[in-house]
């Protein structure tokens, strides 16, 4: 896909044996030092082996509304839960954001469509709090440690088959 001075993009999708399309993915990656922590300018060397073209235009997720009246749960932010540079793995967020949810509602659904926006990091030795708000099949998510906003989420759900 694309870059900018900031953002790297990349769309990855997925097909089952039959050759239909079961998973689109578009991601959006920065650099970080891993020193200071902050968000490094990406240098074209970096990204000329993916034949990426560079654009100055920003691709934009969707806008994230505050949660009203959330149900919320927390979390220990554990040693296995991170990954090598230190912070926790981008899957961590998911595990978190479903676990909320419950056995009730994840025996019965599963998601048909996600955005996730992760905001800051998360790092080791906290707690989180997993919020989230449920109207119809449609849920909204926030991964929140120490007052900020980690990460959050809109969800789609759909009934599995056979239920």
């Amino acid at each position: 896909m694309t870059y900018n001075r900031l953002f790297c993009y990349r769309r990855f999708t997925i097909y089952d044996e039959a050759g239909q399309e079961i998973i689109r993915m578009l991601a959006t990656f920065v650099l970080m030092d891993r020193d200071s922590r902050k968000v490094h300018a990406v240098e074209p060397e970096i990204v000329a082996p993916y034949q990426s073209e560079f654009d100055k235009k920003l691709i934009r997720g969707p806008k994230y509304a505050n949660l009203e009246d959330p149900i919320s749960k927390d979390y220990h932010v554990r040693f296995y839960d991170l990954d090598m540079n230190g912070h926790v793995n981008n899957s961590k967020y998911l595990d978190w954001i479903f676990e909320v949810m419950g056995a009730d509602f994840l025996t019965k659904y599963i998601p048909k469509k996600i955005n996730l926006k992760y905001v800051k990091e998360v790092r080791p030795g906290g707690m989180i709090a997993s919020a989230y708000e449920l109207k119809g099949l449609e849920s909204k998510h926030e991964i929140i440690s120490d007052g900020e906003i980690n990460a959050q989420a809109m969800i789609t759900w759909q009934e599995i088959e056979g239920n």
